[in-house]
């Protein structure tokens, strides 16, 4: 879940919900103006109401970083390969 440009969250959410990542929209439930995990808000997808297991805060610069690097390092290696 993105909550500005830099700011992202992975919600992990329990059963029945699955293939979140082919939705077409989510909704998110709020206690007070603010989402918790541990069963008091859920996500909703196609009907379903699925309890919030866990939120946790991606870094996502550090992410770009990462395949920044990965994706360089791939090249490098290709490149080395066709040598």
């Amino acid at each position: 879940m993105w909550t500005g440009i830099n700011d992202a969250y992975l919600i992990k959410v329990a059963p029945p919900c699955e293939d979140l990542r082919f939705a077409n929209r989510i909704g998110l439930t709020s206690t007070g103006g603010t989402v918790y995990s541990r069963f008091l808000d859920s996500v909703k997808v196609r009907g379903w109401n699925c309890p919030i297991q866990e939120i946790r805060p991606v870094d996502y610069k550090r992410l770009r970083q990462d395949l920044r690097r990965e994706l360089q390092q791939a090249k490098i290696a290709q490149e080395n390969r066709g040598m």
